[in-house]
């Protein structure tokens, strides 16, 4: 199911991408990028908000609205990186696959921290000096690929 309206958090989202600028000027965000964030937006908060008879509609909107909000600042910092916008959305699905379950609950302080420390991995800000972490990182990339 594809959302079709645009949710009301992207006119703040959208000043987020670039402070200081024409809040029309997108940058590459186009709806489609909206589209596929919002989407993996709902599927981690059902991930989160998972029961045996199911969550509101409502309320899944609302957390997903919530995610969307903790995504602006990666996009900016992923747009000033020149990088695919749709890293986030990727992100967030991982988080969605692998780490959310509902006893994490709705405090976004995780969603936000995972998501940080994710966009940092797959468009990095730092250099690393020690780096064999990483390839212990390529390493179980390899296994899961």
């Amino acid at each position: 199911m594809l959302v079709r309206e645009r949710p009301a958090v992207w006119s703040r989202i959208r000043l987020q991408l670039a402070p200081g600028a024409n809040p029309d000027d997108r940058r590459g965000m186009t709806t489609e990028c909206e589209l596929e964030l919002h989407q993996a937006c709902l599927e981690l908060a059902r991930a989160i908000l998972w029961t045996a008879s199911g969550p509101s509609a409502d309320v899944v909107e609302t957390l997903a609205c919530k995610i969307v909000g903790q995504c602006g600042p990666h996009l900016g910092y992923i747009q000033t990186h020149g990088a695919d916008p749709f890293i986030v959305s990727r992100a967030v699905r991982y988080l969605a696959n692998v780490h959310a379950i509902p006893v994490r609950g709705t405090d976004m302080r995780w969603i936000s921290e995972m998501l940080e420390c994710l966009i940092e991995l797959a468009v990095p800000n730092s250099t690393v000096t020690d780096p064999q972490f990483l390839h212990d990182l390529q390493a179980g990339i390899a296994q899961s690929l």
